[in-house]
């Protein structure tokens, strides 16, 4: 598939359009590459807790902690009740993941493997680049 990325980095003025081919690893049963599972792995390990929890926090709109799932009363997250914003509810309303925990069945790993980069640095002294991946075979040095 062919994708796209676009990235700025304030500290250099800088813009980055990157496209190329990707390729998506995620959980499938069990005739999935060991390779892509141990890259699943790798990343899953390391996220911030408060970042897997999107993964393992249940459908959206429902409850976190909802009687259907065997959670029994249904309680209101910590953040809701301290009127925080931002906050991840406590571990007994989302189960979160550790370095020993495979990684959720609903986590992928989107691999793109540029094909072209066009890079733009903007503010007062303005330039852009533009690189183009070229085969070994269309240089003449494919063997």
């Amino acid at each position: 598939r062919h994708a796209e990325l676009c990235c700025w980095i304030s500290g250099a003025n800088t813009q980055f359009r990157i496209a190329g081919e990707m390729s998506v690893l995620k959980a499938t049963d069990n005739d999935s590459d060991p390779q892509d599972e141990k890259i699943r792995a790798e990343f899953w390990e390391r996220l911030p807790r408060h970042t897997t929890a999107f993964c393992t926090g249940g459908d959206p709109g429902k409850p976190l902690n909802s009687q259907e799932e065997g959670g029994g009363e249904q309680k209101e997250p910590e953040a809701a009740s301290k009127g925080q914003q931002g906050h991840v509810p406590s571990s007994s309303s989302v189960e979160l993941s550790s370095s020993d925990v495979a990684p959720h069945k609903n986590f992928a790993v989107l691999v793109l493997e540029p094909t072209y980069v066009d890079q733009l640095r903007l503010g007062g002294n303005q330039a852009r680049w533009k690189y183009t991946l070229v085969s070994e075979e269309a240089e003449g040095g494919g063997g």
